[in-house]
């Protein structure tokens, strides 16, 4: 797993010891694209810092060979990917129907 672990003080004198919880490394850096949406169509595309500052953000980015901005490029050319091998989730975006659209004539 990533991050580290920690074990959180006692809230009292009885009772179990809580369980260790898994928190991010303090140099983390981590932003995200928010997308607002109306009727399917995105309007409005922010980014918000999740981990980290401003500063380690700008400095990552600066430090990035291939972007120069927070975008979803990555992701998205991934999820393509993974769509496009995957039978089930082809058939849910870019195939033809498997039925046939339009009229049809009985000829027999």
């Amino acid at each position: 797993m990533y991050g580290q672990t920690v074990q959180p003080p006692r809230q009292g004198s009885r009772g179990r010891f809580p369980l260790p919880k898994r928190v991010p490394p303090p140099d983390l850096c981590y932003a995200v694209v928010v997308k607002k949406r109306e009727k399917g169509r995105v309007v409005e595309v922010s980014t918000r810092v999740v981990y980290g500052s401003e500063a380690q953000v700008a400095a990552a980015l600066q430090a990035s060979r291939v972007s120069e901005t927070i975008n979803t490029y990555g992701v998205e050319r991934n999820n393509l990917t993974v769509r496009q091998h995957s039978r089930r989730m082809t058939r849910k975006a870019r195939s033809a129907p498997s039925r046939k659209i339009g009229p049809t004539w009985n000829i027999s």
